[in-house]
């Protein structure tokens, strides 16, 4: 879900900007739920200034800046579904 809107990237100005700094997404940039966690991976290409403060930026709206429109979680229900049967 963090992946498909946040306070400060929409879900396009996310991919355009990670791609903009060397990151993509699967290689570099993917995430993971287990049963009581949810763990982000954001594999920096460098660790010039720019780069980082993006990836911070990213990395606090997945914290508390994702934006959960509700069109969004209709197109992933069937995902989590999925995967609370699968546990």
């Amino acid at each position: 879900m963090q992946f498909n809107g946040l306070k400060h990237f929409s879900a396009n100005d996310l991919v355009e900007t990670v791609q903009r700094f060397g990151i993509e997404f699967g290689s570099h940039a993917s995430a993971r739920t287990d049963y009581d966690n949810t763990l982000y991976m954001l594999d920096l290409p460098n660790t010039k200034p720019e780069t980082q403060n993006v990836t911070f930026t990213i990395l606090r709206d997945f914290c508390d800046g994702a934006l959960l429109l509700p069109e969004e979680i209709e197109k992933e229900r069937g995902i989590v579904l999925s995967e609370l049967n699968t546990r």
